[in-house]
């Protein structure tokens, strides 16, 4: 999907985010921690730590993209492409 903006491309991250919250907090707290959400051993939690883990990974990854691109005066390169101490996948 294409942005005609960058405020465009957070505002709907934004409006996402706040759904997918919204849909959590509909989960009792009790229920966090049961199997079987996905497969036969991950829970809500386990889920949301993930997600949350790939955040915190990506944001990593385009910090390291954005601050190599500027020592080189140009336009940030492919995320699989740039040196990081942080391990990653490599597309195939």
């Amino acid at each position: 999907m294409k942005y005609a903006s960058k405020e465009a491309l957070l505002k709907d991250i934004q409006v996402e985010h706040d759904s997918l919250r919204a849909l959590l907090r509909e989960i009792p707290g009790a229920r966090w921690s049961e199997p079987g959400v996905w497969g036969e051993a991950w829970s809500v939690s386990d889920l949301v730590a993930h997600l949350a883990e790939w955040h915190r990974m990506f944001l990593g990854w385009h910090a390291d993209a954005s601050d190599l691109s500027e020592r080189r005066g140009t336009e940030p390169c492919p995320w699989w492409r740039v040196r990081t101490s942080r391990p990653f996948p490599r597309p195939s």
